[in-house]
């Protein structure tokens, strides 16, 4: 229920730093917005921006955010391919870096935990994208285990 009122409050800035509320100071907003969502935070970023664009934007999130960084993410891998929920995260991020760990034991369990519901898919933040050709270009996937161990030696 989250994802309703922050996608008024994205709407809301939308509508700020496009309105004529500048009267005094007529130079746009130009920052920079970085999101950074973990585990179930990804849910709610991605029905966040799904409802937003169903109820607000039927023409497309605009490019808002200049980095995307899902950590864990508790949702199924192919949800950044096209056609399927996630897919206006890319569309609304310049950048989209999904860090991912196939030995991250909370994600195990709730594979196990969504058996219940029907849903036999992978999650994102265990295994990283289903198929990297199928999201899009600005979307990067890193093995954070392996990249820890890199930084340890």
């Amino acid at each position: 229920m989250s994802a309703f009122s922050f996608a008024r409050v994205l709407q809301r800035f939308l509508d700020w730093r496009e309105g004529d509320q500048f009267e005094s100071d007529p130079t746009p907003c130009l920052k920079r917005i970085n999101v950074l969502a973990h585990s179930m935070g990804n849910r709610m970023l991605r029905e966040t921006l799904r409802l937003w664009r169903k109820y607000y934007l039927q023409g497309g999130v605009p490019l808002l955010f200049r980095n995307t960084f899902l950590i864990a993410a508790d949702i199924v891998n192919e949800s950044l391919e096209e056609g399927h929920a996630g897919e206006a995260i890319p569309h609304a991020s310049r950048n989209v870096t999904v860090y991912f760990a196939s030995d991250d034991l909370a994600l195990r369990a709730s594979k196990a935990s969504n058996l219940r519901n029907r849903i036999t898919s992978r999650r994102l933040g265990h295994s990283g994208p289903e198929d990297m050709a199928k999201v899009g270009r600005n979307v990067f996937a890193e093995d954070a285990p392996r990249r820890m161990t890199i930084l340890r030696d």
